[in-house]
């Protein structure tokens, strides 16, 4: 699905926001299945094309009230039934009531940021420095911070011993502070987010938020550490573990995924589409199919998504965090130790048969923290299969990465042969 394709279904939701709007409706207008639609919009957008419209009509609502319309009123034009209905709906957007949300916030006529547009403001150094007053922060030195392409990002700085971050996903700077503090309270010593003058944690900025957090030096093992180092591996096991532990003890949240019928449903025909040469054994896919039974059995959980080896952050071979949790999502709970493995072995440069021997030291890491079931024991390389499968799908899907899917692909072919 291309860019014009998401910001034709944002628009189509925008001028649709006065009805009940289904998720079929919105994926029928661009022409796709209601499916591989939802797994591109969530991609795209970064929420669920449900959750999208439930915040664009709480947004809608929220101005209007602000400008002098009545709420209930305003909650009718926009599909809600009762007050009931709205304020449950206005909780789960912002975790406050509409009360709490109109006298907190201040609230700008709803934007729709195209994706491939500006997403971002232009905001000056001297603009930021007036931000950063609420926070002291106005007088300390802004470093820019560049991305993998060498582009100055305008999401992100770096003030003083602090990380500034401009996001318009408020609810995933909530899901990733209450996981900040929940860690912190376990003695797990993460970056924390720092409150303003006024006592907020983040600065609205229309339909943005600026936020400060913690910047600390740590360091993250690379290959050849992990692969000289039981010890070094047990303890990314465990910080896997340690990372479970914590979020087991959370409410649920609602971005959910299963691995199983992503590959089903999406990445396993791509997967044969690249195959036409037949490097992957016809019979994995038959085998593949026992997955979908121990998928319903094992434990989910909130889940990290993308633990690699260079997103768990140590000081003096102590724990100290993780990269964001901005793709944190609802999944079976192997997905995390299960990802951290494969993104060791897709850096490897030493023959992979010394990674099997690095594999069984990083769940047994896991295990020191977390009791793995048979079933999810048995469950282990069908989830390897699966991260695997949607990594040769992402790759296949985007231009120019064509060569990354087919050695992935050899190195699925490679994984099937000697975890099976």
């Amino acid at each position: 699905m291309d860019i014009k394709t998401i910001n034709l279904s944002l628009d189509y939701i925008e001028k649709h926001l006065h009805r009940q709007l289904t998720v079929d409706e919105v994926a029928n207008h661009v022409l796709y299945s209601s499916y591989h639609f939802t797994r591109m919009f969530s991609d795209a957008v970064g929420m669920t094309v449900k959750r999208y419209i439930s915040k664009r009509k709480v947004l809608h609502v929220l101005y209007q009230t602000q400008e002098g319309k009545s709420m209930i009123t305003a909650a009718f034009d926009y599909g809600y039934e009762d007050y009931s209905s709205f304020y449950k709906a206005c909780k789960r957007v912002f975790a406050m009531s509409p009360k709490a949300c109109l006298s907190e916030l201040n609230f700008d006529k709803p934007v729709v940021f195209f994706i491939g547009k500006e997403k971002y403001p232009m905001i000056t150094e001297q603009k930021l420095k007036n931000l950063l007053k609420k926070w002291s922060l106005d007088q300390e030195e802004i470093r820019p911070v560049f991305s993998e392409n060498h582009q100055k990002r305008k999401d992100l700085f770096l003030v003083g011993d602090y990380r500034v971050i401009i996001t318009n996903n408020y609810n995933k700077i909530l899901e990733s502070k209450r996981i900040s503090d929940a860690l912190n309270m376990d003695g797990i010593k993460t970056p924390k987010y720092i409150e303003n003058s006024e006592g907020d944690y983040y600065l609205k900025l229309d339909d943005l938020y600026l936020v400060v957090k913690e910047e600390f030096n740590y360091s993250t093992y690379s290959v050849e550490e992990i692969a000289s180092s039981k010890d070094i591996r047990f303890r990314l096991g465990q910080s896997i573990g340690k990372l479970h532990y914590t979020l087991g003890s959370m409410p649920d949240i609602d971005q959910e995924s299963n691995s199983y019928e992503v590959c089903k449903n999406w990445a396993m025909p791509i997967v044969k589409g690249l195959d036409t040469d037949n490097i992957l054994d016809k019979a994995f896919y038959v085998d593949y199919e026992e997955f979908e039974e121990l998928s319903k059995t094992i434990p989910y959980g909130i889940i990290h998504r993308n633990p690699h080896m260079h997103n768990i952050y140590f000081k003096d071979d102590e724990l100290v965090g993780y990269g964001d949790f901005y793709l944190t999502t609802q999944n079976m709970r192997i997905f995390d130790i299960c990802y951290l493995a494969t993104s060791i072995l897709a850096e490897a440069k030493m023959d992979k048969y010394l990674w099997l021997e690095q594999y069984h030291d990083l769940i047994d890491g896991y295990k020191s923290v977390i009791d793995l079931s048979e079933d999810e024991k048995n469950a282990i390389p069908y989830m390897m299969y699966s991260i695997q499968m949607i990594f040769i799908s992402y790759f296949e899907t985007q231009d120019g990465y064509h060569d990354l899917a087919v050695k992935n692909l050899k190195l699925l072919k490679w994984l099937y042969e000697n975890l099976a």
